[in-house]
């Protein structure tokens, strides 16, 4: 296997060196948009790959090293939008990409192997960071939780129980409307639009509920997007749920600790969650008012933070980012689905138990 993947590394480079892609002014000039061979030859790339992976997919073909082919496809994340940001900014800057900078390096551009040497570096201090910041604690006993009285545990739903959100939800629901080229045509439109919508969710989740979710959804019947949720739930977020905390559900009621769901998505998508595992939800409503429908979100910023005084604090939480803080600092045994400490994790009361965000496969 090793020596495939060295002998189309080698064709690969030498693809890449034959199209010019070494050249630090061809980088430049694309980047400038005074030359369109760079898009040329990445677009024909782009798209000679993904109608391959495509029809590989669809007849089902074997691969001689992994077996089935199986491509993973994963929703688009605030980090994604960093990352990209990142990269343009080091691409522009040096004029090349790690790809390209090996075979500069190969072809004799000593250049490239300065990048490389960054490269190297910056991975290496990754991996240091990655390693300090998996040191988990070790997680509570239920015996021991049980004995000092908990009896119930509070979980949030998008990202802690499965790998999902509103905006997910959306494109489902586009990609079942639209077919073939005009689903990809809109969604590459909605991927360029997609930093303006998480800039709206970074400052205010009222100001992305208002932007966002209302104008994507009311135009739909409650009957239809209760229709989309359900199919949502079967064919999508039933094979997006999280090993660590779906399993942490079954030990809780296996032990007759009552679990919540305390979410500030839609009952639509919520109260599918709280069928699967049998368990109460509390969250935020989707109102049937006859040729449309209407969100119920005008306290998203204090949702959680008001229905948690209910419950007693000798509880347990699980959450997964900032804003299940008011959860976190509520319960006397707060978890949160991360493979390393976040910044936020200083805003706690105290430091939370891990859990791994691995989605389970269903």
């Amino acid at each position: 296997m090793k020596t495939v993947g060295l002998g189309l590394g080698l064709v690969f480079g030498l693809v890449l060196t034959g199209a010019g892609l070494t050249s630090y002014d061809l980088i430049h000039q694309g980047l400038l948009l005074e030359d369109a061979s760079m898009y040329l030859i990445m677009g024909s790339a782009v798209a000679i790959a993904a109608a391959g992976l495509w029809l590989l997919e669809r007849i089902g073909w074997v691969t001689p090293f992994q077996g089935p082919l199986k491509i993973m496809r994963t929703s688009l994340e605030r980090k994604h939008i960093y990352g990209g940001i990142l990269f343009g900014m080091g691409w522009a800057i040096t004029g090349t990409c790690p790809a390209v900078s090996a075979a500069m390096l190969g072809s004799g551009t000593v250049y490239g192997g300065v990048v490389i040497c960054g490269l190297l570096t910056g991975v290496f201090f990754f991996d240091v960071r990655r390693r300090s910041g998996n040191v988990l604690q070790p997680l509570p006993k239920l015996e021991e939780m049980i004995a000092g009285g908990v009896t119930t545990a509070i979980f949030d739903v998008d990202n802690t129980i499965a790998k999902c959100n509103i905006v997910d939800f959306y494109l489902f629901i586009e990609r079942k409307r639209r077919m073939g080229w005009n689903w990809r045509l809109f969604f590459l439109t909605f991927v360029l639009r997609a930093p303006y919508y998480l800039v709206l969710n970074f400052i205010s989740r009222e100001l992305f509920a208002r932007w966002f979710v209302n104008r994507k959804f009311q135009s739909f019947r409650y009957e239809e997007l209760d229709m989309m949720a359900e199919l949502f739930f079967q064919e999508e977020l039933r094979h997006r749920l999280i090993t660590s905390t779906c399993e942490f559900i079954a030990q809780l009621k296996a032990r007759q600790i009552q679990v919540i769901l305390l979410s500030t998505n839609y009952n639509l998508i919520v109260k599918r969650f709280g069928a699967y595992f049998d368990v109460p939800f509390i969250c935020h409503k989707v109102i049937n008012n006859g040729d449309h429908v209407i969100f119920d979100h005008w306290d998203l910023a204090s949702f959680k933070e008001r229905q948690i005084q209910s419950f007693p604090k000798n509880s347990i939480g699980v959450g997964d980012s900032k804003f299940d803080i008011p959860v976190l600092n509520h319960v006397t045994y707060p978890f949160v689905v991360a493979n390393k400490p976040k910044s936020w994790f200083k805003t706690l009361n105290r430091f939370p138990w891990l859990l791994d965000p691995t989605v389970k496969k269903v």
